[in-house]
C-alpha cells in the first residue's frame, strides 16, 4: 500500500520498483547491497564460543528461537541477532564511478584554499601530521580517508566511557 501511495504522490516520470525484491536487486546491481550474519555468539557475550552449539556454557542463554508457526509447517532455527554488514569497498567505488563526485573526493587536495583558516579536515594539525607520516599515501589524492565515528554504538549496552587528560 506505502508503494502504491508514494506512486501517486511522485510526479509521471519517477519509476518506482513494483516490489520489495525488484528493490533488492537495483540496490544490488548498483553495488550497494548488504550481508547478513547470524550474529548468534553477540547474544551469549562471550568470545570464541562455537556458534553452531546450542546453548553457551559460560552464560547458558539460547542462541536460536524455534519458529511455531511456520508456513510450511516446519520448525526453523531464527536466530535472537542478525548482523547487517554494509561493504565498504563497493560504496567507495561507486563514488570514484562518477566524474562529479570523483572530482569531490579531490577536492582537498586540487581545489582547497590554503591559508591559516581551518574550513576543512585537510587544515587541522591531525592531517598533516598523517601527510609528514604517510608519504606514499599523500601521494594520490585519489586515495580515501576514512574517520570511524561511534557515537552512540554500543552493542553490549556497556556503558565505557574515556578520560582524556590534557597537558
Amino acid at each position: 500500500m506505502l508503494r502504491d501511495l508514494l506512486r501517486e504522490a511522485f510526479p509521471e516520470g519517477v519509476k518506482l520498483t513494483k516490489s520489495n525484491y525488484e528493490a533488492k536487486k537495483v540496490i544490488k546491481e548498483l553495488g550497494l547491497g548488504y550481508e547478513k550474519y547470524d550474529a548468534v555468539a553477540m547474544i551469549a557475550h562471550c568470545i570464541g564460543e562455537d556458534p553452531g552449539r546450542k546453548d553457551c556454557e559460560t552464560c547458558k542463554p539460547t542462541w536460536w528461537i524455534v519458529s511455531d508457526n511456520d508456513a510450511i509447517g516446519e520448525k526453523r532455527k531464527i536466530p535472537h541477532k542478525v548482523l547487517w554488514h554494509f561493504p565498504l569497498k563497493p560504496r567507495l567505488q561507486r563514488l570514484s564511478m562518477s566524474s562529479k563526485t570523483a572530482s569531490s573526493m579531490r577536492w582537498h587536495a586540487e581545489s582547497r584554499t590554503k591559508d591559516s583558516y581551518l574550513r576543512h579536515p585537510a587544515d587541522t594539525l591531525a592531517w598533516q601530521y598523517f601527510d609528514y607520516q604517510h608519504l606514499e599515501f599523500v601521494k594520490d589524492p585519489r586515495d580515501v580517508r576514512l574517520g570511524l565515528a561511534s557515537d552512540g554504538f554500543n552493542p553490549f549496552k556497556n556503558r565505557l566511557s574515556l578520560i582524556v587528560h590534557g597537558q
